[in-house]
């Protein structure tokens, strides 16, 4: 028996060649509208049969992250720049404490370091000064 469908067929392969990214869905509504009369599970059965797809979107092209800018002017002098560095640490009873070095970055020379148990950064400002 000849397929009742067959215009229908060629129509949907035509269709989702030229609507990559369309469903069968849409085209069952184009199709409605194109004349032809049928049910949407009639599309969708004739969209599985065909083998058609939908095509996924291409991934959008990831940008890259800025190069970070070096510091403008290195040190000069001593005295000029100084690196802090925080460690974290606990004692034998589970408590923590934190580690404030001091290094001068022209000299290389470690100038001072603070030892607290609060992390509160007001403690720090004597070592600095």
């Amino acid at each position: 028996s000849a397929d009742k469908y067959a215009a229908l067929r060629s129509w949907l392969v035509t269709f989702a060649g030229e609507y990559r990214r369309w469903g069968y869905r849409r085209a069952w509504v184009k199709a409605r509208q194109a004349g032809f009369t049928c049910g949407r599970d009639v599309v969708r059965r004739l969209w599985r049969q065909e083998g058609l797809r939908v095509f996924p979107r291409k991934a959008a092209k990831r940008r890259c992250l800025p190069v970070p800018t070096p510091r403008t002017q290195p040190a000069a002098c001593p005295g000029q720049v100084w690196a802090l560095d925080f460690q974290f640490d606990s004692d034998y009873q589970g408590k923590t404490f934190k580690i404030c070095n001091v290094i001068d970055e022209f000299t290389r020379e470690h100038v001072g370091f603070e030892v607290t148990r609060s992390s509160r950064s007001l403690g720090h400002l004597p070592l600095l000064w």
